[in-house]
């Protein structure tokens, strides 16, 4: 057994525990609200497990920084998805540049983080995609990621503050993937996004960009998918859009 999705509200430490010192697990997926810090150890004992998703969970401060400090020393996990787990704030992370083997960075709904983590975030040294789902991000927040290596981001369901997109753009002028679905982003903000020269994929659906979205992108020469909202943005412009650059699929969603 290689891969392993336990999605449970009756799961727990004790029930987790089984798993100890499994040597095949290579991909681990454990949604519980009863998993708690108690679990790192037994995590921590798994040898081959490259990528982790803990969803729902008691994880706290402590517990992270257990993680952190073990992938820190191990140097396999490649993936790291931390959803919905009520306890975790900015604390948790401190360090995380220590895991050099991270490329794919999670943080989805959970409560207690805000965007100050970027901070912590961008000390990951080979970190190439990050989502970073429903929480507050500001301007200055973003300015963290000039060092960072981060290729696609994924901000659905974020509150983006005033100016954090032309703040984006400034840190990561070469992103090639960008999701900003079901984000407060509005037409004010696509002369930022249309300085992304090297975006390749854009997913803007649910968002109330309109039809003046296409004169913005018009530079993109490196736009291949193109995602926007049905609500906002008539089927008469994306088609138009779609006649001038027949190398670009436009969904309305």
């Amino acid at each position: 057994m290689k891969k392993l999705s336990i999605r449970s509200e009756v799961v727990s430490d004790s029930g987790i525990a089984a798993l100890k010192k499994n040597s095949s697990l290579k991909a681990l997926t454990l949604s519980s609200p009863l998993v708690t810090d108690q679990s790192v150890q037994t995590i921590a004992s798994l040898p081959s497990i490259t990528s982790l998703c803990l969803q729902k969970a008691g994880l706290t401060d402590a517990g992270t920084q257990e993680l952190i400090k073990h992938y820190g020393n191990k140097g396999d996990l490649r993936t790291l998805e931390l959803k919905n787990c009520p306890k975790i704030t900015n604390q948790s992370f401190v360090g995380v540049g220590k895991i050099n083997s991270l490329s794919s960075l999670v943080l989805a709904d959970n409560p207690n983080l805000t965007g100050s983590v970027l901070q912590s975030v961008a000390e990951l040294p080979n970190l190439s995609s990050l989502s970073f789902q429903g929480t507050v991000i500001e301007a200055a927040d973003f300015s963290h990621l000039k060092t960072s290596t981060i290729f696609g981001i994924n901000l659905s369901g974020s509150q983006l503050g005033n100016g954090s997109i032309d703040a984006l753009a400034v840190a990561r002028p070469n992103l090639a993937s960008l999701i900003v679905a079901k984000t407060n982003l509005t037409d004010e903000e696509m002369g930022a996004i249309g300085k992304l020269k090297s975006l390749q994929f854009l997913s803007m659906e649910q968002t109330k960009v309109s039809d003046e979205v296409f004169d913005q992108l018009e530079g993109l020469k490196s736009l291949r998918h193109l995602t926007v909202s049905a609500d906002n943005v008539s089927e008469t412009a994306a088609t138009q859009f779609t006649q001038r650059h027949p190398g670009i699929s436009v969904r309305r969603k």
